[in-house]
């Protein structure tokens, strides 16, 4: 715990590394080379609160990774478990150092409240290929995710802006999560990046500058977006699914028809005011409401011009929370999906996905016999029984237990003793606390750290007690994870991080949690192994990771909505598949190159030449042992094609 301003520099690392440990941090500044300002991990049930610090640059040196780098504690409670408030970064993107201001991980589920909100952040990309982020939050199973009143802003030399995010929000399956009040601005290639972030509501954020102001990308439905401001961009809003360009998309551009209301255009302002809106995704999938009687209400033109913007008549509908937390998509699914265009490996995670909203809302089933029907049809199912074990870890069998109410009474006896602390202490402005570092010899600072030590004593042992709680939950959804049947690649994959997941949660050692295992899926098929893929590169190296997580942008933005790509994609066939002896592969498009045979990890088990002008040949398996594989032909000119390849003998 830090209370009043302390100075970090030169810290190598980080200014403070915690693990396992409550973190209560104010007024303190860090800067002068750094990997981390401050970094907290395995933080299991201990509150996180990091607030009026200052994250810095002096004489061109850096903190190289990210300002703040945090992952969630679990809980249930009803309080903030995790604040990360009023605090100013300026870091330096160098060459070589993908950055982040604030990056949060929440490796569980939990369902107390975190807040990040009123920092000032201004990050400045100095190097083109580097990745760099204003907040990116992984919000994985968590709800309760509060980003309110951030100031970001993204300023990039002459290399431009490829792959810089003002607020980048993936992979969030949670529920009453909000983006409300934030202002991202400069000249970022998104201001605000939301990838596979369900159920959340965006409200009065304000986005000028950059290339695409708004991106839903992939599944993010039941979102509301209701009364931002888009300002000047190339496109102030862009729906777009995550591309797979050997089939259905890896994530379908979904939002459903919910309460979009109140949003302000200015239309005239882009730079290209034919994209001030636009869809590249399936229009049905994204429909949104808007005023018909004001103009400035919506863009003056669209892509595609009709279908997805639903014109009514109407007041202007603040952000008032979604209705009914099942979407017009979800509807479909439940009713068998026929028209749905998406993948085995999508469907597979969708109908997960909406078994988990059933059971946290019950009432969503009352009246609804579809919605019955498919229920009791798919709970028993492989992702059914999934959705059950995230529920189980979620509640985590405490969510009633009075502790909550003890522990929540300390903590707020906690805060109080530290508002007494803090007018105990003489305070200078933030930008003075470098060379101004005072704490007065006052009489009451003794009792009242005292205080905040016994405070602090007792939390911690709630904690302890609630923590053993958990554990035998978790232990109790590692025995329901064995007694699930897989039979395809994407429920093993998602297999493997859930295990993962919980076995860290333990306290297990990454490379005893199956860290070798999770690196597969983060490095596999995503359009084989399915969304698991996603959530896997969150745990890789940091530096690998904001590689890996970030999107190409500028070519998902230029890809049509309708197009003849596909005619044109270089295609593998195979026949017989499964086989066991040899098989006939028969490719188009690709000419002369070289074929190879992948294992399911990437290991090369055989190779060969494809000669000009051949459009099949037969190829023998006898030395290849059973299992899934991959068949791969790259031609000469780096066009590649691949295709699944099941080997039995």
């Amino acid at each position: 715990q830090v209370y009043g301003p302390c100075q970090f520099q030169y810290c190598a690392s980080a200014g403070i590394r915690a693990s396992q440990c409550m973190l209560n941090v104010n007024q303190a500044v860090f800067g002068n080379e750094h990997i981390y300002g401050i970094a907290s991990r395995r933080t299991d049930f201990r509150p996180q609160t990091i607030e009026n610090c200052a994250f810095y640059t002096v004489g061109g040196f850096k903190i190289a990774r990210a300002g703040i780098y945090l992952e969630r504690p679990n809980g249930s409670g009803r309080f903030y478990s995790t604040q990360i408030n009023k605090n100013t970064f300026s870091p330096v993107l160098n060459t070589g150092n993908p950055i982040a201001g604030i990056d949060i991980r929440c490796p569980v589920p939990s369902t107390d409240h975190m807040a990040v909100n009123d920092n000032t952040i201004e990050v400045q990309n100095t190097a083109q290929d580097n990745p760099c982020y204003g907040i990116v939050v992984y919000g994985n199973q968590s709800s309760n995710i509060e980003l309110k009143g951030n100031r970001v802003n993204m300023v990039n030399t002459p290399q431009g802006p490829e792959k810089t995010f003002g607020i980048f929000l993936t992979d969030t399956e949670g529920s009453n999560n909000r983006l409300d009040g934030n202002n991202a601005t400069g000249g970022a290639q998104c201001n605000y990046h939301l990838e596979k972030a369900r159920n959340v509501e965006y409200c009065d954020n304000i986005s000028n500058g950059g290339v695409n102001g708004y991106h839903f990308y992939g599944n993010n439905d039941n979102a509301n977006w209701s009364v931002n401001d888009i300002g000047t961009h190339d496109n102030g809003l862009l729906i777009g699914h995550i591309p797979n360009p050997n089939g259905p998309p890896l994530s379908s551009g979904m939002i459903s028809k919910q309460t979009r209301r109140g949003n302000l255009w200015d239309a005239d302002g882009n730079q290209y005011s034919d994209k001030a809106a636009k869809c590249t995704a399936d229009p049905d999938l994204s429909r949104f409401l808007t005023e018909d009687s004001s103009p400035e209400k919506k863009p003056t033109k669209i892509e595609p011009v009709m279908g997805w913007f639903i014109e009514e008549s109407g007041t202007i509908e603040h952000c008032s929370g979604t209705t009914r937390g099942i979407s017009g998509f979800e509807d479909s699914l439940a009713a068998g999906g026929g028209q749905l265009s998406i993948s085995d490996a999508e469907r597979w995670e969708a109908t997960r996905l909406l078994v988990e909203t059933l059971l946290r809302h019950p009432g969503q089933l009352t009246g609804d016999t579809t919605m019955q029907a498919f229920y009791t049809q798919n709970l028993t199912s492989s992702a059914g029984q999934f959705a059950q074990i995230n529920q189980m870890v979620a509640e985590g069998g405490f969510s009633t237990n009075p502790l909550w109410d003890v522990r929540e009474a300390k903590a707020v006896q906690y805060k109080a003793a530290k508002v007494i602390l803090d007018s105990l202490n003489t305070r200078t402005t933030l930008s003075d606390l470098a060379n101004n570092i005072f704490i007065p010899a006052d009489s009451m600072l003794h009792v009242v750290h005292a205080q905040m030590a016994d405070l602090a004593d007792s939390i911690r042992i709630i904690e302890d007690v609630l923590s053993a709680i958990h554990d035998t939950v978790l232990n109790q959804a590692l025995l329901e994870l064995d007694s699930i049947t897989i039979t395809e690649d994407y429920e093993q994959a998602y297999k493997t991080l859930i295990t993962y997941q919980i076995k860290t949660a333990l306290g297990d050692e990454p490379e005893d949690a199956g860290y070798d295992d999770l690196m597969d899926v983060a490095n596999a098929d995503e359009a084989d192994y399915g969304g698991a893929v996603r959530h896997a590169r969150h745990y890789l190296s940091d530096c690998e990771r904001y590689f890996r997580i970030a999107p190409d942008e500028g070519e998902e933005e230029e890809r049509p909505l309708t197009s003849s790509s596909s005619t044109l994609t270089p295609v593998v066939s195979i026949v017989p598949n499964p086989a066991t002896s040899s098989i006939r592969v028969t490719q188009e498009r690709l000419g002369a190159g070289v074929w190879s045979i992948l294992s399911a990890t990437g290991t090369l088990a055989r190779t060969g030449i494809w000669p000009e002008n051949q459009t099949s040949q037969q190829i023998g398996l006898g030395s290849l042992a059973p299992g899934a594989y991959y068949f791969v032909v790259r031609s000469d000119s780096g066009a590649t094609a691949a295709h699944k390849l099941i080997v039995l003998h």
